[in-house]
């Protein structure tokens, strides 16, 4: 099993710049693979400070040491052990300076670049600090919609927020949007936000470990009244610590630097696990996108309990099931309706839009809460397959690993007035994601 250690910085002299992790050769099968874990550039401010360089190795070789080298003289107390670190001395110049350290085992290497600002361009000293515990940890998770990386959405507040996604007066929220490794989800529901340290970048690179920018991170306090902010600003830089019992903050927004503490579980509720139905559907709606694609006609079609209201949106307490299929036959369309070719469908889930495939982006499973606000389930599908006749259709789907079984009997039309022969999808579903901010 491989040991990871992760990225331990002496603050506040030193800052690091998170980046992607580097692309690692394929050795052979018995041949050592040394991979950094930590980031690839370091930055540090005039002052110096240390770093600590993290890594992991496989395939360990007797007798073979772990090396890390460097030529420049301001970096000092280079060694090599569980981590690498090393100390950098003031820079008493007028100009930037830059390196690298080489960490080396045999064969096997990896380079981190090693900066380190001259005194004009630190930026000053934050002014007086404010110290805050929230008490609530409210927010959402992702999976990886948005990266490659496992994308959270939470803020750190007192007060929590409003069914609506809106803040109360008084109240203050510490918004970020987190990516990491894969999460644990436990039996109940809750996903927890893996430990570790995670690092403000300004300009993203949603890798794992990072803070994504001021788009959806940032700061606001709200006044006692509800009408206005006591505080409002992105972050100038961050730092959140997260352990298996809480989380703390360190941020510095208008060149103020705020700590949060958080004492709980660091999860999120995602609601029950998706377990597997049978149910037949009620309502079946579509609209017809034309061949866009230049390979197939393509359609999104949705199976449901309860239909839609009037302007096109979910109903409170409805489920939905979404499909992207696409087909080599051309639809018949009359006065707007459309039939739906009969044929069997298949999942697909590297989104081809070959002919009797049902995409993988476009096609999902919801369920809605009572009120209508927000989700209550929300997946992708693992395996889905569609049959449709001239009487009906039926979906067998594997979601979250469960079988569910949706059948419509009726003829497959849908009434779409418009001809949308283009690529752009649009949910039905009402409900925005990443929507928790103030009108």
């Amino acid at each position: 099993m491989k040991k990871v250690f992760y990225l331990l910085l002496a603050l506040p002299l030193v800052f690091a710049a998170c980046e992607n992790f580097l692309p690692t050769p394929t050795p052979g099968p018995d041949e050592p693979v040394l991979s950094r874990t930590s980031n690839a550039t370091m930055v540090f401010s005039h002052e110096g400070g240390e770093g600590v360089i993290t890594y992991t190795l496989e395939n360990a070789v007797e007798g073979t040491t772990l090396t890390a080298t460097c030529d420049a003289q301001w970096v000092t107390n280079l060694t090599a052990g569980e981590t690498v670190t090393f100390e950098v001395a003031a820079n008493t110049t007028e100009a930037v300076r830059e390196t690298k350290v080489v960490v080396a085992y045999g064969k096997a290497s990896f380079e981190v670049a090693v900066k380190q600002e001259c005194e004009a361009n630190d930026a000053p000293a934050p002014v007086e600090g404010v110290e805050r515990e929230a008490e609530m940890l409210v927010g959402e998770y992702y999976g990886t919609d948005y990266s490659d990386s496992h994308n959270f959405y939470f803020c750190l507040t007192n007060y929590g927020l409003s069914e609506d996604g809106y803040p109360y007066a008084g109240g203050f929220y510490y918004f970020l949007d987190l990516y990491t490794v894969e999460p644990t989800v436990d039996a109940e529901g809750y996903v927890t936000i893996p430990a570790g340290t995670y690092t403000f970048e300004l300009n993203p690179s949603y890798a794992e470990w990072t803070i994504a920018n001021n788009e959806y991170s940032m700061y606001m306090a709200v006044n006692e009244a509800g009408d206005d902010y006591t505080g409002y600003g992105g972050y100038d830089s961050a730092t959140l610590v997260v352990t298996a019992s809480g989380m703390t903050l360190t941020a510095v927004v208008n060149g103020q630097t705020h700590t949060v503490t958080y004492a709980g579980a660091p999860s999120l509720y995602l609601g029950a696990p998706i377990e597997g139905a049978e149910m037949e559907a009620a309502s079946f709606e579509g609209m017809y996108y034309g061949d866009w694609s230049g390979i197939s006609y393509n359609m999104s079609i949705y199976l449901s309990d309860l239909g839609f209201d009037d302007e096109g949106y979910a109903l409170p307490g409805g489920k939905y099931y979404e499909l992207d299929i696409y087909t080599d036959i051309e639809p018949s369309i009359v006065d707007g309706y459309v039939t739906v070719p009969n044929g069997t469908y298949e999942f697909d889930a590297y989104d081809s839009t070959a002919a009797w495939t049902i995409g993988n982006e476009y096609s999902n499973y919801y369920a809605i809460n009572a009120a209508g606000t927000a989700y209550v389930a929300e997946a992708k599908y693992d395996d889905a397959v569609l049959v449709v006749t001239s009487e009906g259709m039926t979906l067998t789907a594997v979601i979250d690993g469960s079988e569910h079984i949706v059948t419509y009997k009726g003829a497959p039309v849908f009434y779409d007035p418009e001809t949308r022969a283009t690529s752009k999808k649009a949910s039905l579903v009402k409900v925005e994601k990443k929507a928790m901010f103030v009108k």
